[in-house]
């Protein structure tokens, strides 16, 4: 064999062996604790890990933030535990609101910041981070989901979506890769489901992913967060899917470049 054909094999060898151990290095994140814990910041927030939860692998998140209807974080948390327990997920529930008319970016970097702990002390699967509004935490996240679309893989909303008090500050991104997906359950005989028809028009012609579920006022959500979950996971199996055939490609490509520099034409 050629001395360049040993050499490109074991550059071969050796770049293949290197994406494997990156691939497959085991974080470690010590010894945690599950169920529903308080956790103390400058604010509490809380956090449901599930009792079956193991560092080996790694699990969805969803971060929930609820409506200001006078439901404690507390309440709120242990009304989605059953739910967070069927689905195999960790909660996380904040305690900071944000007000009426006031500048979301300091309760942004709150959220962010917790949700960046939790992310280090349990092995939380970037991949699969859902943000959940409720009310006017939906236009909360509503706004979120296009303001830090790289914190989240998708977002849902319940109640409300974009039209409302922050629609004004929210930024649409013009490349896919920066474009979260969104669904939405809301009343279709509500007083914003035009403005909410219209914006979701508005983001799909941009190139978002939106779906439209129709929430009638007072229904309970039981069915909706069941094939809202459902509509998540799809959603990020396709997307991981067209990462890896992307990442195969670009695999590829690199080894026929090593080849050519070492071999020319």
């Amino acid at each position: 064999m050629k001395r360049g054909g040993i050499f490109f094999i074991s550059l071969f060898f050796c770049f293949y062996f290197s994406l494997l151990t990156v691939e497959g290095r085991a974080e470690s994140y010590g010894t945690v604790s599950t169920g529903l814990l308080t956790l103390e910041k400058k604010y509490p927030y809380y956090l449901f890990v599930p009792p079956e939860y193991t560092p080996e692998k790694g699990w969805p998140l969803v971060v929930l933030l609820g409506d200001r209807d006078g439901t404690e974080p507390a309440e709120l948390a242990n009304q989605w535990l059953d739910w967070a327990k069927k689905n195999q997920l960790l909660l996380l529930v904040g305690s900071v609101f944000l007000k009426e008319n006031s500048v979301p970016q300091e309760v942004d970097r709150w959220y962010l910041e917790i949700k960046k702990e939790v992310t280090e002390r349990y092995h939380v699967l970037p991949s699969q981070i859902l943000l959940l509004g409720i009310g006017t935490g939906a236009q909360y996240a509503a706004y979120m989901g296009l303001e830090h679309p790289e914190e989240f893989a998708g977002v849902a909303l319940f109640r409300k979506a974009w039209p409302g008090p922050l629609e004004k500050m929210m930024k649409t991104k013009t490349d896919p890769k920066e474009q979260a997906s969104f669904y939405v359950a809301v009343d279709p005989q509500g007083e914003t489901f035009q403005a909410v028809e219209k914006k979701a028009a508005e983001l799909e012609k941009k190139g978002y992913s939106i779906t439209l579920d129709p929430l009638k006022a007072g229904e309970d959500l039981s069915a909706h967060r069941d094939r809202m979950i459902q509509w998540f996971l799809q959603e990020t199996e396709a997307r991981s899917a067209r990462a890896k055939a992307k990442q195969k490609g670009g695999f590829k490509k690199t080894l026929r470049e090593m080849r050519k520099n070492i071999f020319g034409n």
